[in-house]
């Protein structure tokens, strides 16, 4: 059994956490946080494939929280997709610069956040494997070097 891909959704208003909950229960495991601290607690010893969050929320909004997940040592990059009632120009162009791979402006179509997150973990596990690839790759490389070391003085001529 394959396992579903992780996803914490972060908001301090549970009723948004239940309509996103509806959305994509059945195709991801789907972790809650009330608050940012309430996230990076979560995340400090928990990995996911995805984060959803706020932006505004009280004590510590979507901006600082996603600059502290950055700066956590997790081994890999989090990405994450703001969804917030935010919809001004100014507040986008923030999202992205603060390495949002997406934005979402709520009140969200269910569909649409569906595609979008599809679309972001699909993105997710291409890079993964793609790492994954280029690792081995490396690796092959130094045990060829390594052979083709050990072995340069061990030619014959026939």
């Amino acid at each position: 059994m394959q396992l579903k891909p992780s996803i914490l959704i972060v908001d301090d208003e549970p009723i948004n956490l239940k309509l996103v909950a509806e959305s994509l229960e059945s195709e991801y495991q789907l972790h809650f946080a009330l608050s940012a601290q309430e996230g990076l607690d979560f995340l400090k010893k928990n990995m996911v494939d995805l984060i959803l969050l706020d932006i505004i929320m009280p004590d510590m909004n979507g901006f600082d929280m996603a600059k502290a997940v950055q700066d956590m040592n997790t081994g890999s990059k989090i990405p994450f997709i703001f969804l917030t009632a935010d919809h001004s120009d100014e507040t986008i162009e923030r999202a992205f610069d603060a390495g949002a791979i997406d934005y979402i402006a709520k009140p969200f179509r269910s569909r649409e956040l569906m595609a979008r997150v599809k679309h972001a973990i699909q993105l997710e596990l291409l890079i993964r494997k793609q790492q994954n690839l280029l690792a081995y790759n490396q690796h092959l490389m130094r045990i060829v070097d390594g052979y083709a070391t050990n072995n340069a003085g061990n030619t014959e001529d026939e």
